[in-house]
């Protein structure tokens, strides 16, 4: 008995991977908004491990799951810029669950996602409701 294969595809070195579609940060803004409310968003980082540290627009924990999804660095504030070029990228203004967990987070809510404690200048200062 007589057993033949067929023959392996040819692989060429020379071929690229296929394109890999790395999500915006608008769009990932839109996922954190569509989660419904601040703290669906600070459940939804602490199930995936993201930290970050009060009042920096750099190291905040959206800034740094923006990171860990497109690998560029973001500054987050009332737009999205992109540090490696200073392109804004996306605006928060219409985000309205994405916008409360910022205050939020940097009002001292949410402690199991910051990596140091608020600075002592700014924990007497005293916020009003508008």
């Amino acid at each position: 008995m007589t057993i033949t294969l067929d023959a392996a595809p040819q692989l060429s070195l020379i071929e690229s991977p296929p394109d890999i579609q790395v999500p915006t940060a608008g769009k990932l803004l839109d996922t954190l908004e569509a989660l419904g409310s601040s703290q669906a968003i600070a459940a939804f980082f602490l199930k995936e491990g993201v930290r970050g540290r009060r009042r920096s627009a750099r190291e905040c924990p959206i800034a740094k799951w923006l990171h860990i999804m497109t690998g560029k660095d973001h500054s987050v504030a009332s737009a999205i810029r992109d540090l490696s070029n200073n392109h804004l990228v996306a605006s928060c203004q219409n985000r309205y669950c994405v916008r409360a967990f910022m205050r939020d987070f940097d009002m001292g809510c949410y402690p199991q996602l910051a990596v140091s404690p608020a600075r002592s200048w700014y924990a007497k200062l005293t916020f009003t409701a508008i």
